[in-house]
C-alpha cells in the first residue's frame, strides 16, 4: 500500500504502487507469466461494500467498467479484470487506486478488522 486518503467528499482512496518482488527467482514460471501479462487483480473485501465502489484507476485511467463484485457469505471479492497490457513489467512504478464511498470509506469498513486488503494477481480469467 502506497497511500490512503479521505477526500473532502468522504471518498476513501487507497493506492498501490506496482513493484517487482525481488524475492522471486527470475526463473519462476508464475512470476514470468505475471511479468508479461496480468489479466486481473482480485481484492477480498466485505459484502456491504459492493455498492460503495466509486472508481478503480491505473495511472489515472478508469477500470471501473472492468470491475465486478462476487459475493461469498459475508465477504466479497472485487475483481478488476480485462487489464490487457495495463500491468506488465514495463508498468512497474504505476499506481493502482481504489476509491470507495460510505459505508466503506475507511480501511476497516472496507477490509474488516485490521483494515488490510488481501489481494492477488492472475494471468487468466479463471
Amino acid at each position: 500500500l502506497h497511500s490512503t486518503s479521505l477526500d473532502t467528499e468522504g471518498v476513501l482512496n487507497m493506492c498501490y504502487t506496482l513493484a517487482k518482488n525481488t524475492g522471486v527467482a527470475t526463473g519462476d514460471v508464475c512470476y514470468n507469466r505475471l511479468k508479461f501479462r496480468t489479466f486481473k487483480v482480485v481484492f477480498k473485501t466485505l459484502k456491504v461494500c459492493r455498492r460503495s465502489l466509486v472508481d478503480v484507476t491505473i495511472d489515472g485511467a478508469s477500470y471501473k467498467n472492468s470491475s465486478r463484485f462476487d459475493l461469498y457469505g459475508p465477504d466479497a471479492v472485487l475483481r478488476v479484470q480485462s487489464l490487457g497490457d495495463a500491468i506488465t513489467e514495463s508498468a512497474l512504478g504505476s499506481q493502482l487506486c481504489l476509491a470507495f464511498k460510505a459505508p466503506c470509506n475507511t480501511p476497516v469498513q472496507l477490509a474488516g478488522p485490521g483494515g488490510s486488503l488481501q489481494y492477488f494477481f492472475a494471468d487468466s480469467q479463471k
